[in-house]
């Protein structure tokens, strides 16, 4: 994507957090054995970390199309530092963990762990080799309405994002009001109180089955 431009990355992000929802529903519904829709941060269908992670290896790996291993090292390195940040921001902001790999071999504080490095590289070679050039000729057919569909998909994604931070200022509050020290006994009391009467709690609940609220943060 050599001529890509600023408005192209953005849509590029849209994309591929669609794309990275449609893996994460795929392989969270074939291992629960059922159809698994709720995943993600936001409401919507998409997951921005894989957006954000598409991007950044679009613009900084792409001159290692030609050296395969170069590009699945950097890739899974670029990912990994994106998701491991993003576990501690969420985590220091909304005072929560959200995933938990402590039960994975070779993790990292629980928030990164080898076996989703290592995919997340094969995932970036796959994304800078096949995909983008096919995204690429996709979004040339789309130059006239690229400003457009700007607006509509990045107002329905900062709706959405609003929302949820709304949302999680309130649940912050329900929190406050447990009368419990243990940080599991909140984690199980949160959840008794929220998920029953709030569908965007419930969503949440249920894109992050680990959420763990975590105190001392």
């Amino acid at each position: 994507m050599a001529n890509i431009k600023l408005l192209d990355y953005f849509l590029l992000f849209f994309i591929y957090s669609f794309l990275g929802w449609v893996i994460e529903t795929i392989a969270c519904s074939f291992w629960a054995k059922k159809l698994v829709l709720n995943r993600g941060f936001l409401i919507g269908p998409y997951i921005p970390i894989y957006g954000t992670a598409a991007v950044l290896m679009t613009v900084f790996l792409r001159e290692y199309q030609n050296d395969l291993f170069t590009l699945f090292c950097m890739s899974s390195v670029y990912a990994s530092i994106l998701e491991y940040f993003t576990s501690y921001w969420m985590e220091k902001v909304y005072h929560a963990r959200w995933w938990d790999y402590t039960d994975h071999k070779f993790h990292l504080n629980g928030r990164i762990c080898l076996e989703n490095s290592l995919l997340f590289g094969l995932l970036g070679v796959v994304v800078i080799l096949f995909v983008n050039p096919w995204i690429e000729k996709f979004l040339q057919l789309l130059i006239p309405y690229h400003f457009l569909l700007f607006l509509i998909f990045g107002g329905v994604m900062l709706l959405d994002f609003l929302l949820t931070v709304v949302v999680m200022s309130k649940l912050n509050l329900q929190i406050k009001n447990v009368r419990y020290d243990a940080t599991e006994l909140i984690s199980q009391e949160t959840r008794k109180i929220l998920s029953r009467y709030r569908i965007f709690y419930h969503h949440l609940f249920q894109a992050f089955p680990k959420f763990q609220y975590t105190k001392t943060c």
